[in-house]
Order: structure tokens, then C-alpha cells, then sequence
């Protein structure tokens, strides 16, 4: 039994291995990398880890219907009702005047502010989407490679809306060191799909591929906390809140409470508290009217069965999926496909979350 806390100035690997052998060490790094996606999370801070493992074997996994776009379309909606203006497609080559807030990665308000201190550790993951025929599926949901850091699911199975009728979509998300190239990580995930699902490339119809850096959240490294991050406030008119910002929760959380201290910290100048965790009540939620399927059982989980609320919006292990259209060949072609990105949202007072029921 691991300790509940652990110290942010060791590594998780040696804290690790002051309370477990070495063979189960190795296998707990491969399973926290679903909550880190770091090619190597026995370099990161303990307590940074500990608390990862700790949540992604809390509890089963929820999944919105259509992906993230669901929840951003009915934040849009809300938003364009009550006189927002929305700008897409639309690039901001400097910083408007008056107050704002830089809900982007800190590589792109680096660029906007020219302020060099808007960084922090990251990840390096390649990401795979697959078409597949459905006739020859496998037998299992999802499949990880602890020694290798993949995780592979197949997501059609919980939501059927991400692929056409007869398909199957499946995304992996592998780990890569700094140097590795994508073609290494794509032996790797080939590897794992040929043990796992002999007749993957007989039954696949559409892919594509990418290595992604800085796209999965912050890493905290021995001697720092979410604390140390790049801070929100930058200034009387400026606030930066992105999912590496000095704000805790797990992934998108971070950029979900960015955003909300953002808000807070503009107007009010000498606020500079983190939020009160957002509890859920068995209440149904009056902004959002997101519901759940009912529970779609597959080999090795069930996923979507409500509980005494309404809707919990959980991510897949680490994974955040936004939904997004992309140009294929029929009969792909114009169906939404999930990706792994993050969104912030700012909210005013009062207004109701989804989120998991501690935070």
C-alpha cells in the first residue's frame, strides 16, 4: 500500500522504490503514464505523480456524447445568448487593449506578450486515429502497453456517434522521448496492434498521425508544484490561462481553474486565492442540458451509466477529446472525430459546472 502523500522535492521512481520492489515500480510508472503521457514519469515529482495514480484509479470513466465539441458547442451557445462575440478562424497578431485574458497555450501567449518566462515542462506524445471495418473487431475496449507507454481504445464502442455505421474508431497515444522520431513511435503502436488485433490493417479504411508537444498539460518536475507554474496574472489588463498556468487539477482541470481565477483575478486586483472545489448536487444542471446514454458494455469495462447526477464529464484515463470535423474519404468523410486537445472556460458567479464530484 502506497502512501497517500508523497514529497514534491524527490522523484516518483525513487520515492517509488522506498515503498515497492522494482518490478512493481516499473509497472506503476507504465500505468501513470495514461495520467501524464510522459515518456518517463519516474523523472517527475512525487508528489505530482502520487496524486495522478490516485485519481486515474479512483473511478470508471464517463464520456459526453459527440466528444468535447458537445460541451463547447452549449458554452458557445450560452455565451452568443447572452452577447458574446465569437471570432473563429481569425488570428490575433498582438494583444487588444484593455482586460484579457490569453485562454491559449503558453506558446502562443509567449509569442503575443514577448514574455519568455510563459513556460513549463510538457510531454511528447504521437497520437494515432484509426477507421477501421467493424465485422473483424476485437474483443477488447481498450489495451495498454505498460513497457512501452501506449494506451489504445477503441472509442466508437462507448460513443457510436464518432464513426459511421459499420466502422470503428480506435486512437492510440504513445509516449515519446525527446529525440525519438514518429516512425519509431509508429513501429511501436504497429507492434502493440499486431499482438493485440491480428486483422487491424486488412480492416482499416482511414488514418492519420502526429507528434504533439506541449498539447497534454503541464509536467511538474522534482522541486516544483503547480504553484511554480507560469502565473496567471501578468499585469493590471492581463491574465494568461492555459492548462500549464499556476492552477492545480488534473489535465484540463488546470485550465478549466485557470480560467476561473482569471476572471477573479481581473476583477477583483487582489484576489489571488484558488477557487473553491466545484461540487456536484443531484440537482440537474439548468445551463447545460448534457444527458447519458445508457450503459454500453464491452469485454473489459462499461462506460456512460448515470449515477445520482445527472452527467459527470471524465476523461478517458488522461485523454480529453475535443470533436472535431476532417476531410476523408467516404465513408468518413464529414463525420466528427475526437483529438486530443484541451479548452478553458471562463464562467461567472454562480453559474453550474460538470465536472467529477471533488472538484
Amino acid at each position: 500500500m502506497l502512501p497517500d502523500d508523497a514529497p514534491a522535492e524527490e522523484s516518483f521512481r525513487s520515492w517509488l522504490l522506498r515503498h515497492v520492489g522494482a518490478s512493481a515500480a516499473e509497472a506503476i510508472l507504465g500505468l501513470i503514464f495514461i495520467a501524464t503521457f510522459d515518456h518517463d514519469p519516474g523523472r517527475l515529482s512525487a508528489a505530482f505523480a502520487r496524486e495522478r495514480l490516485r485519481r486515474a484509479l479512483s473511478g470508471g470513466v464517463r464520456y459526453v456524447v459527440g466528444g468535447w465539441s458537445t460541451l463547447v458547442g452549449l458554452l458557445a451557445e450560452r455565451a452568443a445568448s447572452l452577447g458574446v462575440q465569437i471570432q473563429t478562424r481569425t488570428r490575433v497578431p498582438a494583444l487588444p487593449a484593455g482586460q484579457t485574458i490569453l485562454a491559449t497555450s503558453l506558446a502562443t501567449a509567449r509569442q503575443l506578450t514577448g514574455d519568455r518566462s510563459l513556460a513549463w515542462p510538457s510531454a511528447r506524445v504521437a497520437t494515432f486515429d484509426l477507421g477501421l471495418r467493424a465485422d473483424a473487431g476485437p474483443g477488447w475496449f481498450r489495451v495498454m502497453d505498460l513497457d512501452d507507454r501506449i494506451y489504445a481504445a477503441r472509442y466508437s464502442v462507448a460513443d457510436p456517434t464518432l464513426a459511421p455505421p459499420g466502422h470503428e474508431l480506435i486512437q492510440v497515444a504513445a509516449a515519446c522521448s525527446p529525440r525519438e522520431r514518429k516512425t519509431d513511435a509508429e513501429r511501436r503502436v504497429q507492434r502493440l496492434l499486431d499482438q493485440s488485433w491480428p486483422g487491424w490493417r486488412a480492416a482499416m479504411r482511414w488514418q492519420r498521425s502526429c507528434v504533439r508537444t506541449h498539447c497534454t498539460g503541464a509536467i511538474d518536475l522534482p522541486g516544483t508544484t503547480w504553484r511554480d507554474r507560469p502565473a496567471i496574472r501578468r499585469g493590471s489588463p492581463l491574465a494568461v490561462a492555459t492548462d500549464q498556468s499556476a492552477a492545480p487539477g488534473l489535465l484540463a482541470e488546470a485550465a478549466i481553474t485557470a480560467a476561473q481565477l482569471a476572471v477573479q483575478q481581473l476583477l477583483v486586483p487582489s484576489s489571488d486565492a484558488v477557487p473553491a472545489p466545484i461540487r456536484l448536487t443531484n440537482t440537474r444542471p439548468t445551463m447545460y442540458g448534457l444527458s447519458c446514454r445508457q450503459p454500453v458494455r464491452s469485454g473489459l469495462a462499461t462506460v456512460g451509466s448515470p449515477r445520482d447526477y445527472p452527467f459527470q464529464l471524465h476523461r478517458e484515463g488522461a485523454h480529453c477529446h475535443d470533436v472535431l470535423g476532417y476531410g476523408a474519404p467516404p465513408p468518413w468523410k464529414g463525420f466528427p472525430l475526437a483529438r486530443w486537445r484541451y479548452c478553458a472556460v471562463a464562467l461567472g458567479a454562480g453559474r453550474r459546472v460538470l465536472g467529477t464530484p471533488d472538484r
